[in-house]
């Protein structure tokens, strides 16, 4: 039995990034799925990430590329025309707040976001903390760290 988040740590804990398998059994949470395209079984995360390693760069760049889009930081993504990029960070914050309002109705519920690239540096790691930032805010969780 799971319970709702209290603290940052069990924030951090509540939302995975996990790999992809064909096989792997859905365990109870809210599991989406944050490549391409969609697969059968998971809620569709809508929210691949649109720049492809070796086109537009190393496994660093593209994720990088991905954290601009999210922040709106189109100068730093040369690749594309600025109302495309628009369009992209408009569909990536859209999928990522019906995460965020899933997690709020669903609080008890841990939500797993699968990709392939995992355990390697991957866009969901940034998909993952800025919803736990979002989330922290809505229920009221402190997430600085103590200092020792």
């Amino acid at each position: 039995m799971h319970k709702k988040p209290s603290n940052y740590e069990e924030l951090k804990q509540h939302i995975q990034v996990r790999k992809f398998a064909q096989d792997k059994q859905i365990d109870g949470a809210r599991s989406y799925y944050c490549g391409r395209g969609s697969k059968p079984g998971f809620i569709d995360g809508h929210i691949g990430n649109p720049f492809l390693m070796g086109r537009h760069g190393d496994r660093i760049t593209v994720c990088l590329n991905f954290m601009n889009l999210l922040k709106g930081n189109f100068k730093a993504i040369p690749i594309f025309e600025i109302w495309h990029l628009e369009y992209l960070r408009s569909k990536a914050l859209t999928a990522m707040r019906i995460i965020k309002m899933d997690a709020i109705a669903h609080p008890t519920e841990p939500i797993h976001l699968y990709c392939h690239c995992k355990p390697l540096k991957c866009h969901c790691d940034f998909i993952k903390d800025e919803i736990i930032r979002k989330l922290a805010g809505v229920w009221k969780i402190d997430t600085l760290t103590p200092k020792p």
